[in-house]
Parts: C-alpha cells; sequence; structure tokens
C-alpha cells in the first residue's frame, strides 16, 4: 500500500509563514528531483528538516534529506530513481507541523 500523502500547499508554521512540498519530477541523468519551501511574510528563522523519500513496503527510505536553519527559500533533492518506483517530498517546520506531496512514480 502507498503511503497517505497530501498536496502540499498552505501549512501553517508560524503566523503568516507557510510550508510547502512539491511532486517529485525526472531529473537530469535519471535522478528524481524534489523540491520543499517555506515562505511568507511572518516567516522566523527556525530549524527546517526536508526529505526525498522512496515509498517502499515497509518502512520508507529517505534518499536525500537537509536540516537547516532557514527563514524563508527552497531546497532541492535528489538521488538514483529505479523505474516503477514511487517517491514523493515531505517538509518539517519549526515546530513540527509536516506537509508531503503528492507521489510520483518513476
Amino acid at each position: 500500500m502507498l503511503p497517505m500523502v497530501a498536496q502540499a500547499a498552505n501549512i501553517s508554521d508560524g503566523a503568516n509563514c507557510r510550508i510547502y512540498a512539491d511532486t517529485p519530477y525526472y531529473g537530469n541523468q535519471g535522478a528524481v528531483v524534489g523540491k520543499v519551501s517555506r515562505g511568507g511574510t511572518g516567516c522566523a528563522p527556525g530549524e527546517v528538516t526536508g526529505k526525498l523519500i522512496h515509498a517502499k513496503w515497509g518502512p520508507d527510505y529517505v534518499v536525500s534529506s537537509f536540516q537547516q536553519r532557514m527563514t524563508t527559500g527552497r531546497r532541492w533533492l535528489s538521488g538514483g530513481g529505479s523505474s516503477g518506483d514511487v517517491y514523493f517530498t515531505k517538509i518539517y517546520g519549526v515546530k513540527g507541523e509536516s506537509v508531503a506531496s503528492n507521489s510520483f512514480t518513476y
């Protein structure tokens, strides 16, 4: 069973601050690429975590991730893709809230 993921948009990460996770896509040389971002006029600096995840039976496998202090901005994550495999991106905000993208089948 594939993980339940929602289209990423409009999840609050503080007053007037939002986190987003874009659906992954085919990148250069067979890579899977995903993007996570944080933006808005009220974003205060804080630790944000982003992940590009390979959805598997059982525990999901993190292909690429980052954790950094961020006010606003975006980060791309990438890794090798395999035909038929399913991927999604996920971002965790400064207070633990999270959002995941729609899934992408390579």
